[in-house]
């Protein structure tokens, strides 16, 4: 059986160097104030993360070609830099402390400067450049021109759902969102941006074909909902030494979660209140949480949203068990979904 913790760790270790040395490189180009703003993205980037979503690349390519050459570190750390552009931006529009264990790159900028506007404003740019940045790391890299241009109608795909899916998420503390809302929301976010986005990068450098590029897709629609809805269940049961950041964050923000909906439609009058009071209260206190973690489990909340993790980690394995592809690829595909479920952060 496949170890997915050592796989994932030496691919890790790759794109992380390749991090590092573009900072480097970049940084050589810098002076002065410019180089505080490329040390706060890179500090933001290399603070911590599995490095899935550049593993995938790895893995898109490998799956329609059985290998992965090392020009495939370029487009893979490209989405690492894509994913630090949307946490800065995402963690401005949630108001977020913590980030990873550490400050904000806004409440870091905030501090430094003892201007809070001045913090957000200059996080909102630093997020610009990573994805100026991850753009360029694709258009640089060597493939062939066709596949390049190619690549980057994916990437710009990428933010594009992305995109959409963050406009679903922060409409929804203000509609009546309901289960097939939270879905869409997670497979045009997560989905795309972690799973779908990261392979068909990969593949789309490699020329695959039309069947192993709607396999993977299949594929990564089902795994990035698990996903999300395992993150979901550690952002309401997980501890803040574990998860880096409070359990309360996204009750808090007042995030509507498939734990959240189906536990207002399933609870009473007075359990109602309870749960809807605790949706966007600042400084929860730990009693006011544990009554939400009570109701959603005793309303059938958190079963009902473990067994959608369940379906959706089915559908994704089927998607790629019967598809023309790479076999370690397949067996890193089903070892990293199933992981997605069992994940403790």
């Amino acid at each position: 059986m496949m170890d997915l913790r050592s796989e994932l760790g030496r691919r890790k270790s790759l794109v992380e160097g390749r991090l590092r040395e573009f900072f480097e490189e970049r940084r050589g180009k810098l002076d002065g104030i410019l180089r505080e703003a490329l040390d706060a993205l890179e500090d933001l980037t290399l603070r911590g993360g599995k490095r899935v979503r550049a593993s995938l690349v790895m893995m898109g390519y490998r799956a329609a070609t059985g290998e992965e050459p090392g020009q495939i570190l370029d487009p893979a750390a490209a989405v690492e830099l894509l994913q630090s552009y949307l946490l800065i931006h995402d963690d401005v529009m949630d108001r977020s402390d913590l980030r990873r264990g550490g400050p904000t790159v806004h409440r870091m900028f905030s501090e430094r400067y003892g201007d809070e506007w001045l913090g957000i404003s200059l996080a909102i740019t630093v997020g610009d450049l990573a994805d100026s940045y991850a753009q360029q790391l694709i258009a640089e890299s060597d493939f062939p021109p066709e596949n390049v241009l190619a690549a980057l109608g994916v990437y710009n795909t990428m933010v594009e759902y992305t995109g959409y899916g963050q406009i679903l998420d922060l409409l929804g503390p203000h509609v009546e969102a309901d289960v097939d809302y939270v879905l869409k929301t997670h497979l045009l976010k997560t989905s795309m941006y972690t799973f779908i986005g990261p392979l068909l990068l990969g593949a789309t450098l490699a020329g695959a074909d039309q069947d192993l590029m709607e396999a993977l897709t299949r594929y990564g629609a089902s795994a990035g909902i698990a996903f999300q809805l395992h993150d979901d269940y550690l952002g309401l049961y997980g501890e803040e030494e574990v998860i880096g950041k409070p359990a309360t964050s996204d009750l808090e923000e007042g995030k509507r979660t498939v734990l959240v909906v189906e536990a207002l439609r399933r609870a009473g009058e007075g359990e109602r209140e309870v749960l809807l009071a605790a949706l966007g209260k600042k400084g929860i206190t730990r009693e006011e949480l544990e009554a939400v973690r009570r109701i959603v489990r005793e309303t059938g909340a958190l079963e009902f949203s473990r067994e959608l993790e369940e379906q959706h980690l089915r559908e994704a394995i089927e998607a790629v068990e019967e598809a023309r592809m790479d076999d370690f690829v397949r067996e890193f595909l089903v070892e990293l979904a199933k992981f997605s479920v069992s994940r403790e952060a």
